[in-house]
């Protein structure tokens, strides 16, 4: 069984960083913030993954995500 959040867990913190690293001092005022909300919900991401395996039948806890076709 595959969830489709995990991906998160990758592109949220990638896809922000590079967006500050852009930004630069335009993100100033707002960007500890942002960052901070991204890790946050990176936290939660994982920990909402962490606890539908746990939730799973023991032979199916195994995550599985196709990267490469």
């Amino acid at each position: 069984m595959t969830s489709e959040n995990l991906v998160y867990l990758i592109a949220l913190p990638l896809f922000s960083s590079a967006l500050l690293m852009l930004l630069g001092r335009k993100a100033d005022k707002w960007g500890h913030i942002f960052a901070t909300l991204i890790s946050a919900s990176t936290f939660v991401i994982g920990a909402m993954e962490f606890f539908a395996m746990i939730d799973r039948p023991e032979a199916s806890r195994a995550a599985t995500f196709l990267v490469f076709t």
